[in-house]
């Protein structure tokens, strides 16, 4: 079930090297990367394997702060995309384990601010892990060499990948949409495509706006949901960009309080400009999607009250995690994206592949929109623009 990596980058396996090895990702984070030619055995994002067991998709967006930490898990896979900062080990080590999770397919390393990496050698040093990839460029910090000194120690290898590789994880692919090596290391960050069946969640890592304007968003197409780049600053999210990717939702990993002042208003503009629903760490602490044949659901541990005004609920937080289980409707689901509408005979347009329905006619340009009824649209789930 592992890939294995391009042989020409191998690892230093003996820890009194930490030296050379560090020297050895500064020379590779130097290769110029180019899109590769995937495997013929190796399924497009379009298409899904058959599941032998169905169950749901879980993406975890860890409340850490001002950092980032995402866990996506089916069945027996998961993977990690950032592990927090340097004080958030046990915290994401002891998340992980509540759910009963015993092994990482996979570690992706967007880029080496400590923001993105502090965690992570607590995490590989207390769960098995099968492959570690990194983004490009370099860095001297106690952080870094932390992170990988864990890595040597359990014999890993790992490896910044091509442009445009694919990795399999259960019944969906995360795809490299962006793998650039440029002098601002936030714009290094690994910005990844999740897909599972026809649902697509993009991680933007800390790239700006620059890095925006190199992905191939005609490659990428719509997608469901989206991580906003570098915890909502102004220098990522350009209106371009977000319009052309459309997402329906939208969420923001930031500290309460930063001295950043991120989320920027900026950005909570464009977002809100364009209609997108939009989701904060600061606001909401965990924020948890389950995606099944129903749709996406999502979950959170500080459910808001109808007066705005936060609720902290670390005992629903804990009934999740100790018992692998989500908060029903009526124990603080924050939103539910099923809705069926006023009246089963409501007219509503869709098309013949498309996953949602809409209100209007015109909405995301549909090309031959089929005119049905509520009974008729199936598993597809209501357009967000239409429906707000």
């Amino acid at each position: 079930m592992r890939e294995k990596e391009i042989k020409e980058r191998k690892a230093i396996k003996k820890p009194y090297f930490i030296a050379l090895w560090l020297m050895i990702i500064a020379v590779v984070g130097c290769q110029k990367t180019e899109p590769s030619n995937t495997s013929s055995n190796t399924p497009s994002v379009h298409q899904t394997a058959e599941p032998i067991e169905e169950k749901q998709v879980r993406i975890h967006f860890i409340d850490t702060g001002n950092s980032d930490a995402i866990l996506i898990e089916q069945g027996e896979h998961a993977a990690l995309i950032d592990g927090g900062d340097n004080n958030d080990e046990v915290l994401v080590v002891e998340y992980i384990k509540k759910l009963g999770i015993t092994s990482l397919d996979y570690i992706f390393a967007t880029h080496p601010d400590a923001d993105h990496i502090g965690g992570l050698d607590a995490v590989i040093s207390q769960i098995p892990v099968g492959q570690v990839f990194v983004g490009n460029g370099k860095a001297t910090t106690k952080t870094y060499t932390d992170f990988i000194e864990a890595i040597m120690r359990k014999g890993l290898s790992p490896s910044v990948p091509l442009l445009g590789k694919t990795f399999n994880l259960g019944d969906a692919i995360l795809k490299i949409v962006s793998v650039a090596h440029e002098k601002d290391v936030n714009n290094c960050s690994l910005v990844i495509l999740y897909t599972y069946k026809d649902y697509k969640v993009l991680l933007m890592g800390d790239a700006d706006q620059s890095i925006e304007q190199s992905i191939d968003v005609n490659e990428i197409g719509d997608v469901d949901l989206i991580k906003v780049g570098h915890h909502g600053s102004k220098t990522s999210s350009h209106y371009d960009f977000i319009k052309a990717v459309s997402p329906e939702h939208a969420v923001i990993t930031c500290g309460e309080g930063n001295k950043y002042g991120h989320p920027n208003q900026e950005t909570l503009d464009t977002l809100n400009k364009l209609n997108i629903a939009t989701y904060r760490t600061d606001k909401m602490g965990d924020i948890i999607f389950d995606i099944n044949s129903q749709g996406i659901q999502l979950y959170t541990s500080n459910p808001l009250k109808e007066d705005g005004v936060i609720t902290q609920n670390e005992q629903k937080k804990n009934e999740i995690l100790n018992e692998d289980k989500f908060l029903s409707e009526n124990e603080a689901v924050v939103e539910t994206f099923q809705e069926i509408g006023d009246s089963s005979h409501t007219v509503v347009y869709f098309t013949k592949d498309g996953k949602r329905y809409h209100k209007e006619k015109n909405c995301s340009n549909m090309k031959d929109p089929i005119v049905g009824t509520i009974d008729e649209v199936g598993e597809r789930t209501p357009c967000k623009k239409c429906y707000n």
